[in-house]
């Protein structure tokens, strides 16, 4: 928290006009339609990282619309003192660098010019309407949309020629068709995108280079043009979703400044020349919530049979066993599945707890302070994937927030016996092809947070009564057509870990049975995961 509060703060950037671009006697300092890292420039968040890394740079201009010469465009200014409109496009968008973050939490883009929403019907608030609210600020009207689960778009106009006033915000829910703004042609609506997926990045490879294609690719001897810092080049990785690796080197003697996005990097070469090289993994998350990110699994078996190579026997054994139980009892700070992790090999603690239905609270000092959800079986009844999907998600911002780092859940067993004592915690209620479409999503939406999904219990676990003595007899074929596909479902979602039940199946105990742990799930259903 110290080094927190210590740290320097970012400059943030301001949206001050749209359709318009700085001239006269404005200062420009750089154009990507002239700059040879220009096939960096696909995301504006890259242009303002470069304005940002410029200490001189206090504008910026951006332009992101598909055809022409320049589709994406980027121009830093050291001021910006006389604007004309753009030469053909209204979208174009100068934003001035501030004093520091917006800290606008919901994501907007930049959706019409000049428009306003065809139907009053439609159109949730306004300005005029409500003068209490200081609206002489965008960052005002776009917090109005936030606070509003409703609000789909936002209008803003700031024209300080305008007759009818200058400030000028709307909110709307939804909008079919848009119409002219006739008072003023400084007008722009944002979309509300969905909030932006937290992302981090750690070095996971020194002096090395990925063999892998290339997505974007940049060089410059000097630290000019748009490749001026680490962060430009973090910043196009991290504006792509299929970025998940970059490489950055600095320049060094007669070696230029190099930087490269990759979706794979499952193998590496020595990085030629003298300059140090490194090559940076995207993470889901945030480094302060302990979020994971996840690999291709080409990937992820490389650097695991790489650590595992340099681990001891015992760090081995701790990673098999678990922690915190004395008997039947668990010890506090623990979660109901505890690894120790190897911390000099990056690999971290895997912080388990109950369960698909929300976090289970364990721990006296947890009581009242989690949230009770509708249960699977309530949320399977709707036939809803998306309010699946969303309850999932916030299931899982929930356990990260807590600590866990992992769901053991959902639990997908298909219910054949109508007294079952766990049919409320099962998703799938008594249809495999709903179970599978729901265990899909929820795969996703939790894994999507940065946490480890769970699917359980493998399988066949459709009772209660006797479960530690009980043997489930089960025929291939029932079990491929009735109980096996939501388990299919979740494997193919990337579902990371799945339990094993505690039922004997065709006479043998479910997790040392080879026909179903091995024959059934890794050959047949392709799971890499772990059990």
């Amino acid at each position: 928290a110290g080094a927190a509060a210590d740290a320097p703060r970012r400059a943030g950037f301001e949206l001050r006009s749209n359709g318009l671009t700085c001239s006269g006697q404005s200062k420009m300092l750089d154009d990507s339609c002239s700059q040879e890292a220009v096939g960096l420039l696909t995301h504006r968040s890259v242009c303002e990282e470069a304005c940002r890394a410029e200490p001189s740079c206090r504008y910026y201009l951006w332009k992101d619309e598909p055809g022409g010469q320049c589709p994406h465009h980027c121009a830093f200014y050291e001021t910006c003192d006389e604007t004309v409109e753009y030469d053909g496009s209204k979208l174009a968008m100068i934003f001035a660098r501030t004093d520091g973050d917006l800290g606008l939490e919901q994501q907007y883009a930049a959706f019409a010019n000049d428009a306003f929403c065809d139907g009053g019907i439609l159109h949730n608030w306004e300005s005029d309407h409500t003068p209490d609210l200081d609206t002489r600020t965008r960052a005002s009207c776009e917090q109005k949309c936030s606070d509003d689960n409703m609000c789909t778009h936002y209008m803003w106009k700031d024209d300080a020629s305008s007759g009818a006033g200058r400030f000028h915000c709307a909110t709307f829910s939804s909008c079919p068709t848009w119409h002219d703004y006739a008072a003023s042609d400084k007008v722009m609506v944002y979309a509300k995108e969905k909030t932006a997926p937290r992302f981090y990045f750690d070095a996971v490879l020194a002096n090395q280079e990925c063999i892998a294609p290339r997505r974007q690719e940049a060089k410059s001897h000097k630290r000019t043009g748009f490749l001026r810092s680490r962060e430009v080049c973090e910043a196009a990785c991290a504006g792509d979703d299929e970025c998940y690796f970059y490489l950055w080197k600095d320049a060094n003697g007669g070696s230029p400044f190099h930087c490269a996005t990759f979706k794979t990097c499952s193998h590496a070469r020595d990085s030629p020349g003298g300059s140090p090289t490194a090559i940076y993994r995207k993470r889901r998350g945030s480094t302060a919530q302990g979020g994971m990110g996840l690999l291709d699994w080409t990937v992820a078996e490389q650097m695991a049979s790489g650590a595992v190579q340099l681990m001891t026997p015992d760090e081995k054994r701790s990673l098999l066993v678990g922690e915190g139980w004395t008997g039947w009892t668990l010890q506090h700070g623990y979660y109901i599945g505890s690894s120790p992790g190897v911390p000099r090999l990056g690999i971290p603690q895997l912080k388990m707890q109950d369960s698909g239905n929300g976090f289970r609270s364990t721990d006296p000092a947890m009581v009242g302070k989690a949230t009770v959800w509708p249960s699977p079986l309530a949320v399977a009844s709707l036939w809803d994937e998306r309010l699946a999907g969303e309850q999932a998600a916030a299931i899982g911002r929930e356990f990260l927030a807590k600590g866990a780092n992992v769901v053991l859940g959902p639990a997908v067993n298909v219910q054949r016996v109508a007294r079952g004592g766990r049919n409320f915690e099962y998703l799938s209620g008594e249809d495999p092809y709903l179970g599978a479409r729901l265990a899909r999503g929820y795969i996703r939406a939790v894994q999507g947070e940065g946490v480890m999904a769970v699917v359980k219990h493998f399988a066949f676990n459709e009772q209660e009564t006797e479960r530690m003595s009980e043997s489930s007899d089960v025929g291939e074929r029932t079990a491929w057509e009735l109980y096996y596909p939501p388990f299919q479902a979740a494997v193919e979602a990337g579902a990371v870990a799945a339990m094993c039940s505690y039922n004997k199946v065709n006479g043998t105990w479910a997790c040392e049975n080879e026909n179903l742990m091995q024959r059934d799930l890794r050959d047949r259903m392709g799971f890499k995961g772990f059990v």
